[in-house]
């Protein structure tokens, strides 16, 4: 103990000494720098200090050489004690578990157990071992270095290029599958599997044909079929129950919606779309649901409030589930990519086509009746996308069904903004199609429900756009100002419910503005078109809603149509019912004379008749009306009778319906011009001239000179109304009396009677009476014509020469 400590007093005292010595060398290196010191004396100080530092090295080295030798004792006395008892262990072990133990023992601890074993080895073998060694350490590193793959043969890590940095380089490696690897397995496991399992396989199947029938089959799909009906019901009928707590139930219908099971796949489809339907046109609300924002999650709210949320979220998903789905459905319409010659090939693809065609059918039904019962909720502007290109399908069922379903949309939209973005989507649709569409695409705006302009918004809004102009420029206080008070101004109109009304105003009038637009389109580049029709039914019924500027443009257009002769009757009496309409509106402050149209409609009477000009009637009644009627201050006498005597020359020509509105025409036209009369007395000469019925222009065809001698045919008719009416008007249109009609008959319009009348469904109104039977006609045994031809020819040939024979051969012929 007394050694040891005087040991570390040794060391504590040169440790101060050396501190000491730094100290000194310091504050002298320093006044070296500062130039007070000479170099010279600084050796003097250094050498005091080195002898001191050599002894506490001498006295380090002997410590660890007395150290050297103790442990060389130690093991010279474990050599000894150990190498009596390891001889004979030696002499049991085999020559080649030697030679391991060996080679093992080069590399151990010399104080190991096995390294006094064996004999020490020279300088020479030593080296050939450490060069061995180091060998297979390079090598060892090598391996490290490379890329190492993932156990299961997954994954390969490659290296890439590396990314140099101010810090230093960033190596960079990504993860490639090995898929040729997974490949090759999968493929001879399934090599294997199929080569055990291939021919139990085939006869397992084919003994399952075999035992079953083709009833057997029918039954079991039946029972399959009943247990998914089942279970689709059930599904149902708890959502409907209790939609927020079985919200469950409706993720599974829509699961449902995708079938895989070859034998019930369609049917269970089928019945899936169309009990979600019926499920979603209950549970949807007639709002738009707004999903909340971040912020107004994080904020607390009532359970009641989160609970409502957190189901319209939960809705609105699957609803979106939903629409996806049928859209899947939809596909095969949308995507054409095989051909006609592959589909008749195989009957296989035949009866798939089948299938995706009711699919197809059941998807377009789901979408018409969610837009017609659901017009303002969520996705409606993706389902008006699918369903316009739809419109113009070759397919007759699924055109006529969107057709129907955009026609009811216009009817109910009170406010006009779903008909506004439908009605965008149509003029995208038909643009794309160079206006090449069915003519009931173009008839649903005939379904608008328009009845008024806001014309005076239009007005503001460019008076504004021009007047900004000269605006002058307020400040910032009077800006403020005017901001409060269009702030007030708006909530007092929120407050009286006028908000509404200057958005139903906006929304119509930017509806009239895409619906003309298409009507000018059409009429400038597709006057041969067959959409003329229905364009032309549009304007007639939108005319008075039409602005001044446009009018004689339109009037000129109609004209010009007319004139080239390439229009039919229906379209001429279109023509002219619209340029009436234009003109009995707002037109009335526009000088147009429009005597032109007045010809035209007397040249087009006559090609009215019973046959296929029939369905012509209605527009016809109408045209009479504005032209004829409303406009009577505006006829001239030899007009008049001019259209009297056409009209009662047409109504020989028409059905019992169409005689009758033709004589309700004449009738009124009777009794506001009584000047009329002339034409009912065959005996005065009411004008000098003659008669020219086929001259086109009524102010000239000299009516006055001819009487109403129809009316004495039509006395004769099988209907008992047509006679009662002609009577009435040969007794000269009275009130009471002789030859005076119903109250009911003469208050009923030409249109009325067009459509009571009717014999659509083969039935006469009212019906005729039975005739009487005629016996004991004697029958009188006459030559046909055939017969006294071939007596003729006999007496010919028996009286003729051979020139003779060839020209009755000739007339035969």
């Amino acid at each position: 103990m007394g050694k040891s400590q005087l040991v570390k007093s040794k060391t504590i005292s040169t440790v101060r000494k050396i501190n000491n010595v730094k100290l000194i060398n310091k504050k002298q290196t320093k006044l070296l720098k500062r130039g007070k010191i000479k170099p010279q004396n600084i050796g003097r100080k250094f050498s005091t200090t080195r002898p001191t530092l050599k002894r506490n090295r001498m006295e380090r080295e002997t410590k660890e050489n007395k150290i050297e030798v103790e442990e060389k004792g130690d093991a010279e006395n474990l050599d000894n004690y150990q190498n009596d008892g390891l001889e004979d262990v030696i002499e049991m072990i085999d020559k080649d578990d030697l030679e391991y133990i060996k080679m093992q023992g080069k590399t151990r601890n010399p104080l190991s157990f096995t390294s006094h074993i064996f004999p020490r080895q020279s300088k020479q073998e030593q080296n050939d071992w450490n060069s061995v060694s180091n060998t297979s350490s390079e090598e060892e590193e090598e391996y490290e270095k490379k890329p190492r793959k993932s156990f299961e043969g997954e994954t390969e890590v490659k290296h890439l290029l590396p990314i140099k940095d101010k810090y230093g380089i960033i190596p960079k490696m990504t993860v490639v599958t090995n898929k040729k690897v997974d490949e090759e397995v999968s493929i001879c496991v399934m090599k294997d599997i199929a080569g055990e399992s291939e021919v139990n396989g085939e006869q397992k199947q084919s003994e399952v044909k075999r035992q079953l029938s083709l009833v057997e089959l029918y039954a079991e799909r039946q029972k399959k079929l009943h247990e998914r009906r089942q279970k689709i019901g059930l599904l149902a009928s708890s959502v409907v129950e209790n939609p927020e707590e079985n919200l469950r139930n409706l993720k599974e219908l829509v699961l449902l919606m995708g079938e895989k099971d070859p034998e019930i796949f369609l049917s269970s489809r089928k019945l899936a779309a169309l009990s979600l339907l019926e499920i979603f046109r209950d549970i949807l609300p007639s709002y738009k649901i707004r999903l909340p924002t971040q912020k107004e999650k994080e904020q607390r709210v009532k359970k009641d409030v989160k609970k409502l949320r957190d189901f319209e979220e939960r809705l609105l998903r699957l609803y979106k589930h939903y629409l996806e789905r049928l859209e899947v459905m939809l596909l095969p319409l949308t995507c054409k990519r095989k051909r006609k010659a592959q589909r008749n090939e195989n009957n296989i693809s035949c009866a798939k086509e089948r299938a995706q065609h009711q699919l197809v059918l059941v998807s377009v039904k789901c979408f018409c009746d969610l837009l017609v019962t659901h017009p303002e909720f969520n996705f409606r502007e993706n389902i008006i996308y699918l369903l316009i290109p739809l419109m113009a399908n070759r397919n007759s069922a699924i055109s006529e069904m969107c057709c129907e379903t955009i026609q009811k949309v216009f009817r109910s939209d009170k406010l006009g903004e779903t008909s506004l973005l439908i009605l965008k989507q149509m003029s995208k649709m038909m643009k794309g199609r160079n206006y090449e569409v069915p003519p009931q695409v173009v008839q649903t705006f005939l379904s608008l429900n328009i009845r008024e302009c806001d014309l005076k918004s239009q007005e503001e809004t460019n008076e504004k756009n021009t007047s900004n102009k000269n605006q002058p420029i307020l400040s910032r206080k009077e800006r403020k100002r005017r901001k409060k008070m269009m702030h007030l101004e708006k909530e007092l109109l929120e407050a009286e419910a006028e908000e509404n009304k200057a958005k139903k105003g906006r929304f119509q009038t930017d509806i009239l503005n895409q619906i003309f637009f298409l009507y000018f389109k059409i009429l400038k580049n597709k006057a041969k078109s067959p959409i003329l029709t229905p364009v032309l039914e549009g304007i007639s019924k939108f005319a008075h809603l039409i602005n001044i500027e446009f009018f004689d443009d339109l009037v000129s257009c109609f004209s010009e149509l007319i004139e080239k002769g390439e229009l039919d009757g229906n379209e001429m009496l279109l023509c002219i019912h619209t340029v009436f309409t234009v003109l009995s509106g707002q037109g009335v402050a526009l000088n147009i004379d429009p005597q032109r149209f007045y010809s035209y409609l007397y040249r087009t009477l006559l090609l009215v008749n019973a046959g296929k000009t029939a369905a012509h009637m209605p527009i016809l009644f109408k045209c009479l009306d504005v032209m004829l009627l409303k406009r009577k201050k505006q006829l001239t006498h030899h007009r008049v009778l001019a259209f009297l005597k056409r009209l009662c020359t047409v109504s020989l020509q028409t059905s019992h319906e169409g005689t009758l509105g033709i004589l309700a025409v004449v009738r009124t036209m009777m009794q506001s011009h009584k000047q009329a009369d002339i034409l009912l007395d065959p005996e005065s000469s009411g004008g000098s001239g003659v008669y020219l019925p086929t001259l086109e222009d009524p102010e000239h065809c000299n009516a006055s000179a001819t009487a109403l001698w129809e009316l004495k045919f039509l006395q004769r008719h099988y209907h008992p109304v047509v006679v009662e009416y002609t009577n009435h008007i040969l007794h000269g249109c009275p009130i009471q009396g002789k030859g005076h009609l119903s109250p009911t008959l003469a208050a009923e319009s030409p249109v009325s009677l067009l459509q009571q009348y009717e014999t659509s469904l083969m039935k006469l109104n009212p019906q005729l009476s039975k005739s009487k039977k005629v016996h004991n006609v004697r029958k009188h045994h006459l030559l046909t014509s055939s017969e006294s031809l071939i007596s003729l020819y006999s007496n010919i040939l028996e009286h003729s020469d051979d020139l003779t024979l060839k020209k009755v051969s000739t007339l035969k012929s």
